[in-house]
């Protein structure tokens, strides 16, 4: 199976919001081949805690209304990278507290990837970060979110997330994101 290389001519900005910017460039036979390309680079964050009273492993999860498809979605915690921030980590660390008001530790970046590469330029690190349930300062975190955020953080077990996700999408009525629900595919195919 032989591969067509495909060229493009110069791209023309066709819109230019406050986190991406929309691209039309034209592909090898003259047609438009969009693209967005993110202004700044962005993370998805794994924020792993031991919950006080199991001892079982869970992790922090966001029912978060997406304006694009009118509806909630269960993601990870997520943004992106303000300008003046050259880390992943500490990206990472202030998304959490913005978006779930708890505190992080020991952020460790796994890997940059592809989000969604058949449409977007956009990648984003993995971060893995700890989060101490017993701390004073997690035991009734406040997020700081902005006016047009909806988001509601939730604990879900690691070694049940797939059932727990699916469990908990009926009930809410809300889509999974792709990236929370392939690595709960992972763990449950190995756990």
């Amino acid at each position: 199976c032989k591969s067509k290389k495909l060229t493009l001519g110069e791209p023309q900005l066709a819109y230019d919001g406050k986190w991406l910017k929309y691209y039309k460039p034209k592909n090898s036979e003259g047609s438009d081949a969009p693209a967005e390309t993110p202004k700044f680079g962005g993370v998805i964050i794994f924020p792993i805690a031991t919950d006080p009273e199991t001892n079982e492993k869970i992790i922090l999860v966001e029912k978060i209304f997406r304006i694009p498809v009118q509806k909630y979605c269960i993601e990870l915690p997520a943004g992106v990278r303000d300008p003046h921030e050259f880390d992943a980590t500490v990206t990472a660390l202030r998304e959490l507290k913005e978006e779930t008001g708890y505190i992080g530790q020991n952020p460790r970046v796994t890997s940059v990837v592809r989000s969604d590469p058949w449409k977007s330029t956009a990648s984003h690190a993995q971060v893995f970060v700890d989060v101490d349930l017993t701390l004073p300062e997690n035991q009734n975190p406040v997020a700081e979110l902005e006016a047009d955020e909806d988001i509601t953080p939730m604990w879900l077990k690691v070694k049940t997330l797939k059932t727990e996700l699916e469990s908990l999408a009926k009930e809410l009525d809300a889509d999974i994101d792709q990236r929370v629900y392939a690595w709960a595919l992972g763990i449950s195919r190995f756990l």
